[in-house]
């Protein structure tokens, strides 16, 4: 399944690892777009 999170906080990213080991496509969206590699690399 995808999933779409938007926020890349604290909640965000545990929701990213949770779906994301239960093998569903995670997708992050945030605010600031210079920080978008932190949460890919994350």
């Amino acid at each position: 399944m995808r999933i779409v999170i938007v926020g890349a906080g604290q909640v965000g990213r545990s929701l990213q690892e949770a779906f994301g080991a239960l093998g569903h496509e995670v997708v992050m969206a945030r605010r600031a777009p210079q920080a978008a590699g932190e949460v890919a690399l994350a």
